[in-house]
């Protein structure tokens, strides 16, 4: 598939011709995980000058931002506007040859450290993989705990932490929390500090159990 046109850059405060944009690029594209890293780009390319960085450093700000995610108008889930600036990113630092990859090995680059990513990428383009080679290459998946329909078993717990991750990306919440009464707000805040202590302090006893000190043999 040909690369789409460089996003336009838009004067003012540009939330309907974004929102135009973004529904062009949907028009052109029926499948979600090849019209995420383009939602992305031109959300960065609209209002954070093109940079990953700003955009994590000045979303939770933005009152355009706020304005866009709330448009019913806006072609993908508010959810997944977090997913789609990274995708965009990685596309752009791939160049041409993440261009030549579908939406589901982009998807699966995502979890591969920053410093393989060009590598595995091109690769994975030369040698044809599917998207399921391209995440055993990433992480060594055992087959062997793959259900019938080819995707990872997952326990209860880590449906779970799965789904606490997810929540807590939305940008909904830094915007629910923001229309909060100030009362309301204070005590909201000082629970998600201590669920966040207790989630570090669960983080830290998994670690600990997965990598037991080793003592020294008796000889």
């Amino acid at each position: 598939m040909s690369a789409p046109p460089p996003p336009a850059v838009f004067e003012g405060d540009g939330v309907d011709a974004l929102l135009a944009e973004l529904n062009r690029l949907a028009d052109a594209r029926s499948r979600t995980a090849l019209l995420l890293p383009h939602v992305g780009l031109a959300i960065l390319d609209a209002w954070f000058g093109g940079s990953g960085e700003r955009y994590r450093t000045c979303s939770a700000d933005s009152a355009l931002l706020r304005r866009l995610l709330r448009d019913p108008r806006l072609p993908i889930s508010p959810s997944k506007v977090g997913l789609a600036v990274r995708l965009g990113e990685q596309l752009r630092e791939l160049g041409a040859i993440g261009r030549r990859l579908s939406g589901a090995h982009q998807l699966a680059l995502l979890a591969a450290p920053e410093s393989r990513r060009g590598e595995l990428a091109d690769r994975c383009a030369r040698q044809a993989w599917t998207a399921r080679e391209l995440e055993v290459a990433i992480g060594g998946h055992d087959r062997s705990a793959r259900t019938g329909r080819g995707r990872p078993a997952r326990s209860a717990a880590s449906r779970m932490v799965r789904d606490v991750v997810k929540r807590t990306n939305d940008p909904l919440l830094v915007e629910a929390l923001r229309t909060c009464e100030l009362s309301e707000r204070t005590t909201l805040v000082s629970e998600l500090a201590a669920a966040a202590s207790v989630l570090l302090a669960l983080a830290d006893s998994i670690t600990a159990a997965a990598n037991p000190p080793e003592y020294p043999t008796r000889k």
